[in-house]
């Protein structure tokens, strides 16, 4: 399972969630609200300590996945949009969202697909709380990979509207 989370809050909210991460990965790097959007994602690429979902939950050891691939959305003075995946996750990390989602003054948003079919995929809306699953072999109209790409295409059309990025 290939998950793409999007993180928009406060730029206080998103320093403070990422910089439990790195403590309870043990990293010793900190990021700063002084820092510009773009800077905390080069930092969180390469600081050779990867935060986990386990750095700010207890979870079975299988369960351990990695916040990878930080990238920078958008940022205004006041709000901050980051990207990271979760990749090869056993589930969809619904519960983990819900977690970050009830921190004071973040947004989660997520959307996650099996890959290489997207026979199942998911959207997660952090602002309704409320998640979307999609089992694309109970629908005969996306039966293969393609079409379903398709589908899942469309769908995020959508969802990235909802976000409304800065």
């Amino acid at each position: 399972m290939t998950n793409i989370i999007f993180i928009k809050g406060t730029k206080q909210s998103i320093v403070d969630f990422i910089n439990r991460g790195l403590k309870g990965c043990k990293s010793k790097v900190r990021i700063s609200a002084a820092m510009f959007g773009g800077q905390i994602a080069d930092r969180l690429n390469g600081h050779g300590c990867p935060i986990t979902m386990h750095s700010y939950l207890p979870v079975e050891e299988s369960k351990i996945t990695p916040l990878d691939l930080w990238k920078f959305k958008c940022e205004t003075k006041e709000e901050l949009c980051l990207m990271f995946q979760l990749i090869d996750a056993q589930d969809h990390p619904t519960a983990f969202l819900r977690y970050i989602n009830d921190m004071d003054g973040i947004t989660v948003y997520a959307y996650g697909f099996d890959s290489p079919f997207y026979s199942t995929w998911y959207q997660y809306n952090g602002r309704k709380d409320e998640e979307v699953r999609k089992v694309v072999a109970e629908d005969p109209k996306t039966a293969d990979a393609d079409a379903s790409y398709k589908v899942l295409e469309g769908f995020l059309q959508d969802f990235l509207k909802e976000l409304d990025l800065c």
